[in-house]
């Protein structure tokens, strides 16, 4: 599967040809921890588990599906060749679920839904990007934690 970064670059590759030298672009971005896959808080965890189980909820609300949330437990990964935090829910034992209309999915064991992407960001790989596409990254500027970024940047000359 691409990555993520790849979209991000042809989106600002389509961004790149709307612009006159004049224009600017600015992103906010996470950015890469020191520690980029931090450990999350019991609560933090609970709650975006709940999150992400209702997601399945409302595909049973929707469609009629036939998921049973109890047999999937949320997982979140660090995927550190796309430098993206990836969040799952993976079956605890084997399912087979109808969504009437739509189709019958089956799961293994340890199958999982890929619910979310996060994508982090450096410096040097949003200055890549930006080159990669005709663009200058003029400013970076961080919170004071270091956790997030606002970009700018506009046509190189």
């Amino acid at each position: 599967a691409a990555s993520t970064a790849v979209g991000a670059v042809r989106l600002l590759r389509v961004l790149r040809t709307t612009m006159s030298p004049s224009d600017s672009i600015v992103l906010g971005l996470d950015a890469v921890a020191a520690d980029p896959a931090p450990a999350v808080p019991d609560d933090d965890h609970d709650a975006a588990a709940a999150r992400h189980l209702q997601a399945l909820g409302l595909i049973n609300a929707t469609v009629g599906g036939g998921f049973d949330l109890s047999r999937f437990e949320y997982r979140t990964t660090f995927d550190t060749e796309n430098i993206r935090v990836e969040t799952h829910l993976v079956a605890r034992r084997a399912i087979d679920v109808t969504l009437p209309g739509v189709c019958d999915v089956r799961f293994r064991k340890g199958e999982s839904i890929r619910t979310s992407v996060s994508c982090r960001f450096d410096r040097n790989r949003v200055t890549a990007m930006m080159a990669g596409v005709g663009l200058a990254l003029r400013e970076w500027t961080e919170d004071s934690d270091r956790r997030f970024v606002v970009a700018l940047s506009s046509p190189a000359v």
